[in-house]
């Protein structure tokens, strides 16, 4: 026993003298790394850069999640290629609001709890004057009486909000082509549609000059369809993430087949359904080009209606988590690097060093999982990584050099005494 501490000691003492020989330079250098990745790592996160690979990793983590979310209260309905480039909506901008007028009377006769209409309905001019183009007034007043009959039926139909910057870069209102009727508050509500740069987060709620506070498009619908869903989420200012389906998962029919349905065989797949209504044909023409409302997801390139049905799933059934606290993630970026920084200075053979590196790389992925999987908390490790990986790069490059320096002081020395 005495022989094992006695042994123990002396390692003791040889790591301290070998962690005491790097001082200073090596010590300055391994921190100055190690908060240069970690300020660098959140620069790019906070403008939201590497979003790809960033999604990629998300999407991956809940392939794995026993929570995986599945549709359970949203139904899709979208105008293709067919109703767009070939069908009654003429391939026209602004859509037609005739024919979403029919659109919602439809929906509404087959007893659809909640319509929520995901298209741009601005004015022409931002102040509202004129509110309406002339040419398109009488659209709009036959899509402003479907909806005030829906809502006489207690069917609750949601409109995009239209909001721009004001003074000192603060939102405001702009004027829609509805902004003047008079509908039911009761079952008639607005969400702002402008979706953040990193989809994976559930916009909830903003503050407008005034101020004054205005639900996301995805809340609003939710608040219409299930208000108690609403009153679960602790705070409507932190925007948390949300779990993610491909288009295909969800229930949908075409703007053409709604039209063309009986009531009795569309209420028996709308009835009772939060229903968002939204645009998914191609851009350039029929099937040419990108989607018209195209959005980089966790899942792909999708059209922005699915992307508020996503949000709008994963408020209804809780499918979200919170965001790490920052604070606490950098201390535990730093822990880490600093950890691998001491066994570098302990271990200066590069496959013990890069056993080390691959250790914490299991151990960022580790934790993120973890905590996703148990306490709903998301970890974006993707750019920790990375830094990970550099760091251990530059730290490599930097051994090379000190030794490139030793063997020339070497030869210098040797010189002389030569």
């Amino acid at each position: 026993m005495a022989g094992i501490l006695k042994t123990s000691s002396s390692k003791r003492a040889r790591y301290w003298r070998e962690l005491k020989s790097k001082w200073p330079w090596y010590w300055v250098e391994a921190v100055a790394l190690i908060l240069l990745g970690i300020g660098a790592g959140h620069y790019l996160s906070s403008h939201d850069m590497w979003l790809e690979a960033r999604y990629s990793l998300y999407g991956l983590m809940q392939e794995t999640n026993w929570r995986r979310p599945y549709v359970q209260h949203t139904f899709v309905v979208t105008v293709d290629d067919d109703d767009y480039w070939k069908g009654d909506f003429n391939h026209r901008a602004p859509i037609r609001r005739d024919l979403l007028a029919h659109l919602i009377s439809q929906l509404a006769d087959a007893q659809a709890r909640v319509i929520a209409v995901d298209f741009d309905l601005r004015s022409p001019v931002p102040d509202g004057n004129p509110r309406e183009t002339p040419a398109y007034q009488h659209e709009t007043d036959e899509l402003i009486a479907a909806i005030t009959k829906a809502c006489s039926g207690h069917h609750a139909v949601v409109l995009p909000a239209t909001i721009g910057f004001g003074p000192a870069n603060s939102l405001v209102p702009q004027s829609d082509i509805y902004s003047d009727a008079k509908l039911s508050p009761g079952f008639f509500s607005t969400g702002y549609i402008a979706l953040p740069w990193d989809a994976r987060a559930v916009p909830l709620e903003i503050t407008l000059a005034g101020p004054r506070y205005l639900d996301s498009f995805a809340l609003a619908a939710v608040r219409a369809y299930k208000p108690e869903a609403v009153r679960r989420i602790k705070n409507l200012n932190i925007f948390p993430f949300g779990g993610y389906l491909e288009p295909g998962e969800f229930p949908h029919l075409t703007a053409a087949s709604v039209l063309s349905f009986d009531r009795a065989s569309l209420e028996d797949q709308v009835g009772g359904k939060l229903v968002f209504i939204g645009s998914n044909w191609h851009r350039l023409g029929w099937k040419t080009g990108p989607l018209n409302d195209s959005h980089p997801s966790p899942v792909g390139s999708i059209s922005g209606v699915f992307v508020h049905a996503n949000y709008a799933e994963a408020i209804l059934g809780g499918n979200y988590y919170s965001p790490a606290y920052e604070p606490v993630g950098y201390a535990f970026e730093f822990a880490v690097l600093l950890l691998m920084a001491v066994l570098f200075a302990l271990y200066s053979d590069a496959w013990m060093q890069l056993t080390i590196v691959a250790s914490a790389l299991v151990l960022f992925i580790s934790v993120g999982y973890l905590l996703l999987q148990n306490l709903g908390i998301y970890f974006d490790f993707f750019i920790p990584l990375v830094f990970l990986l550099l760091h251990a790069s530059a730290h490599r490059i930097c051994e090379w050099r000190r030794d490139a320096l030793q063997w020339r002081d070497a030869q210098a020395r040797e010189g002389r005494i030569g």
